[in-house]
């Protein structure tokens, strides 16, 4: 494996340390600083696609959501978990609350005349591919491992999902994933549609989207162009 990359499965009571240990004694990462860290890249769902590709990098300010968390031209980012969720914002009033969903929660995506809830359940019958710099990473990680159904449910206003936000909706990976800040990194989620899929939202002022959130290590200029 190139980049820093994981080839083989590191067996650790302390998965974490033994990533760090690894990475940094990669020559690319030799003596840059290395954090942990996250990304977080969205996308609106819409009625009229089922595949939906994130962009990684920053200074796209005119399409940067305020939820999101992108990575900067000169750094790395070292991906060791990944989760896939759903949500429900409220854009109208440039809202940064809403609650992120591993599953079609009915009360937070309620049914209305031209969305049907169930049809987002498609989501998690798709998939995830990866390519990093024209290499091919992950060919088809299948979005059902996303899938997480909270043995509490939310029913209403007064009440929520039982949910730990530290591993909630979240799937290790082995061997981890190096994206570059200046590289192309493409990640894609496609997922089984029809004609007449209605999954985006129907009410004014409010977006239903797509969330790719990576957890892992920041390397700050670790990109291979610095």
């Amino acid at each position: 494996m190139t980049d820093g990359e994981t080839g083989i499965q590191v067996i650790s009571d302390e998965r974490e340390r033994a990533i760090y240990e690894h990475n940094s004694s990669q020559s690319r990462f030799k003596g840059k600083a290395m954090t942990p860290g996250f990304l977080r890249l969205e996308q609106e769902i819409v009625n009229s696609k089922n595949s939906f590709s994130f962009v990684t990098y920053g200074g796209d300010a005119a399409s940067v959501y305020a939820t999101e968390r992108r990575l900067d031209r000169n750094d790395a980012f070292i991906a060791t978990e990944v989760g896939l969720f759903i949500i429900r914002q409220d854009v109208a009033n440039n809202k940064t609350n809403a609650e992120l969903n591993s599953y079609v929660n009915l009360t937070t995506f309620a049914a209305s005349a031209g969305f049907v809830p169930a049809d987002l359940k498609a989501i998690f019958n798709g998939s995830l591919s990866v390519e990093i710099n024209r290499v091919k990473k992950m060919v088809a990680f299948d979005t059902y491992r996303f899938l997480e159904n909270p043995f509490t449910q939310q029913t209403g206003a007064t009440n929520y999902d039982s949910k730990q936000g530290k591993k909630t909706g979240f799937v290790k990976l082995t061997p981890q994933i190096v994206l570059d800040g200046s590289g192309t990194n493409d990640l894609t989620v496609t997922f089984p549609a029809y004609n007449g899929w209605a999954g985006a939202s129907v009410t004014a002022g409010t977006q239903h989207r797509l969330v790719l959130y990576l957890r892992g290590l920041l390397v700050t200029g670790g990109s291979s162009n610095v």
